[in-house]
Parts: C-alpha cells; sequence; structure tokens
C-alpha cells in the first residue's frame, strides 16, 4: 500500500495517485466594497437621461427668456404709454386755456398796455408759463409779458419782458405760426432751450375760432415734466422723451450744462413698439409710444442683460455640463461593456478548460462586483472538483491494493 500522493501500480500496470483527502476548501472571498453591475448601469442609466434632461432645460431656459422679454417690453409699452399721455395732457391743457381765451374777440384788449395788463390777469400766476404773448393775424406781436417774480414798477408792477427775451421770443412764434395749419384749435412747436435760463421749452400757440384772428402764445416750460422723469427713473430703468426728428429731448437730469447734449441728434432704430440701443457700451432694451399730436416718442428702456443675468448665467456652464454628461456617459458605457466582453471571455474559457478536465485551471479576474463574485465562485467549483478527484483516486488506490493483496493471498 503506497503512502499518499505517490503512484502505484497494479498488476496490470495502471498507475493510480494515491492522494490524502484535504477536505472541503476553507478558501472563502471576503466581502469588499465595490460597484455592483446594477449600480454602474443605473449610473449609466441617469447619465443616459441626463443628456435630454439638460437639453429639455436649456429648451425650458430658452423660452423663459423669451416670456420674460415678452413681459418686459410688454411693461415698458405701458409706461411709455403712460407717458405719452401724460405729456400730451400736459400740453394740451395749457393750449386749450390759450385757445378758450381767444373764443370771445371782442374781449380782447387793443392797447398795448391793456393787453398787458390782460395778459398778467390771466397768466401771470402760471408757473408752468415763461412768457405769453399777444399776436395780431400777421404774426406781429402786440403784448407780452414774462410769468414771474420781475415787476416793472413804471408798469403798474407789471412782468418784465427782457429785450433778448422778447427776439428769441418774437422769432420762434413767427415761425412756428408761419407753419402752423388752419383749421386747428392750436400749435406746438419743436423742443428748444431757452435763451436765458437755458432751461427746455416749447412754444404754444392757441389760434382764434376762424382761423384769421389773433393767437395768444405761451412758452411753456418742460422742468415739471423734466421732474417727474427724474422721480419715475429707478435704479436702471430709464423713462425719457425723443422729439420729431428721434432726437433725445428730456431725461429728467437735473445738469443744465447736459441739455445741450440731451438736444443732439441720437438716431435709434425703432421695430414695432420696441428698439435696441447702445449707450456706454451696454445694450438697452426701450419700447417707446407716440405722444398724441406732437410727433414725439415717450420711451422707457432697461439694460438688456439685466433681467436675464441669472437665465444668462447658466449659458457658459450649461454647454460644458451637456458634453460632459454625454461623454462621460459614452466613456462609462464603453468601459462597462469592454470590461464585461473580457471576464465574460474569461469565464467562458474557465469554463471550457474544466470541461476539457483540466481542473486546476484557475480564473484570475480582479473584480469586485457580481462577474468578480462568478468567478471566485468559478475557482471554488474548480478546487472542490480537483480535491473530489483526488479522493477518488485516494479511495480507488487504496481499494486496488487491497484487491492485489487479496488476490495474492489466494
Amino acid at each position: 500500500m503506497g503512502e499518499a500522493g505517490q503512484l502505484i501500480k497494479t498488476q496490470a500496470g495502471h498507475p493510480w495517485e494515491a492522494a490524502t483527502f484535504a477536505g472541503h476548501s476553507c478558501d472563502r472571498r471576503e466581502p469588499r466594497p465595490s460597484m455592483s453591475l446594477r449600480h454602474k448601469f443605473l449610473l449609466l442609466l441617469a447619465l443616459t437621461a441626463a443628456a435630454p434632461a439638460l437639453v429639455t432645460g436649456l429648451l425650458i431656459r430658452r423660452d423663459m427668456e423669451e416670456q420674460l422679454a415678452q413681459a418686459l417690453a410688454e411693461q415698458h409699452l405701458r409706461t411709455a404709454h403712460g407717458e405719452a399721455e401724460h405729456v400730451a395732457t400736459y400740453v394740451r391743457a395749457v393750449a386749450e386755456r390759450l385757445s378758450e381765451s381767444l373764443a370771445v374777440p371782442n374781449n380782447i384788449p387793443s392797447e398795448t398796455a391793456q393787453a398787458e395788463e390782460w395778459l398778467t390777469s390771466l397768466y401771470g400766476s402760471q408757473e408752468r408759463m415763461r412768457v405769453v404773448g399777444l399776436f395780431d393775424g400777421q404774426a406781429r406781436m402786440t403784448a407780452a409779458v414774462s410769468t414771474g417774480s420781475r415787476q416793472d414798477a413804471a408798469r403798474g408792477g407789471r412782468p418784465l419782458l427782457e429785450p433778448q427775451e422778447s427776439e428769441d421770443f418774437q422769432r420762434r412764434t413767427k415761425a412756428l405760426l408761419a407753419r402752423a395749419h388752419s383749421g386747428r384749435a392750436y400749435s406746438v412747436s419743436e423742443p428748444y432751450m431757452t435763451v436765458l435760463q437755458q432751461r427746455p421749452a416749447v412754444l404754444v400757440a392757441g389760434h382764434a375760432p376762424d382761423g384769421q384772428g389773433p393767437s395768444l402764445v405761451a412758452e411753456l416750460s418742460l422742468d415739471e415734466l423734466s421732474h417727474r422723469l427724474a422721480t419715475t427713473n429707478q435704479g436702471e430703468s430709464r423713462v425719457f422723451l425723443l422729439d420729431g426728428a428721434g432726437r433725445l429731448m428730456l431725461d429728467g437730469s437735473s445738469d443744465q450744462d447736459g441739455h445741450s447734449a440731451h438736444f443732439q441728434a441720437t438716431s435709434f432704430a425703432r421695430q414695432g413698439g420696441t428698439f435696441h440701443y447702445e449707450e456706454g457700451g451696454r445694450p438697452w432694451l426701450a419700447a417707446f409710444s407716440p405722444v398724441p399730436e406732437l410727433g414725439w416718442m415717450a420711451v422707457a428702456a432697461h439694460p438688456q442683460e439685466a433681467p436675464f443675468a441669472s437665465l444668462r448665467g447658466l449659458n457658459p456652464a450649461t454647454p460644458w455640463l451637456l458634453a460632459l454628461v454625454v461623454t462621460g456617459g459614452l466613456g462609462l458605457a464603453l468601459m462597462t461593456f469592454r470590461s464585461m466582453g473580457q471576464s465574460l471571455a474569461q469565464l467562458a474559457n474557465g469554463a471550457r478548460q474544466l470541461a476539457q478536465g483540466n481542473l486546476k485551471y484557475r480564473i484570475e479576474l480582479a473584480r469586485k462586483d457580481e462577474l468578480g463574485d462568478l468567478a471566485d465562485a468559478f475557482n471554488e467549483m474548480g478546487r472542490s472538483l480537483e480535491n473530489a478527484h483526488r479522493e477518488l483516486v485516494h479511495v480507488n488506490g487504496k481499494l486496488l491494493a487491497q484487491v492485489e493483496e487479496q488476490t495474492r493471498d489466494l
């Protein structure tokens, strides 16, 4: 009887390996933290779903930006329309009062002194007007007074009109009456800067009912409108007026030196109810509304990028994030499927080796997922089969030895 692990030959010459039974393998795969295939596929599914989600988010952001732009434009249009109506009412109130004073021509004094007293009694306390004059049908001034604190004691305390003011007032009035349309109750000049105070003003002329009689002309101050615009402008929002040529007319500025620049030709491209322009290197979005009967434009504007700052802050990051998600998803998918393919090929080769009787074959698969568990289970099965084979060889060897010994005894 041979020792364990040695070859024993029978009389027939068959070699048998006598091996001591080693028992069941104590090799157990210790638990280890890992990312299972299920987790990998869930992550891959999440990345795959993230790409269309990001695309949907981009589309939603674009739609939100369009809706916000539309709401902002509508708000600006309402603001501009309200300012246009206020300006029209402001000028129309003065024009209608001038026209009402001419409704009864017989009440208009013909003498200069009496006409000045008449004008002073009607308009001397009017803060909106600076100068009021009476002109005959040939556009010649017959009387004029200045609404202010300056008074001439020699002329009964009536407000004085400086010679320079009178000359400028007559020149502008003749130009206004020369182009006045017959049949209209009043006319309004283009805005200008007063000759002494350098403040914005317009001429408002009230005409006689028949269009042939005298006219009452007032120099209407726009300071009240300018003050209103100054109080309306809050933060970066602006409301301003353009004249008929598209030049800046009023914006609420209190800087007297800046008014000359306000009336320089600054053209704006108008499209529909909104237009875009640049100021200080920044794009502005504005809405305009025409001032009824005056040909002016009331404009409400706001920096174009301000309302969209929170949305457009996503612009630089979102495409990169989308590219990262798509690239990461594709990379993870390629790595996962390639690794799975190689591991499955090793498992298939191990199964073939085992089927061919190579019980010593082991699969070296360094994975911490289900495929790694399967490789460890395969190796454990191979070790168990190898031990079982050794036990069988050992038992068979012992049986053959006993048979040969009994045969010799016979």
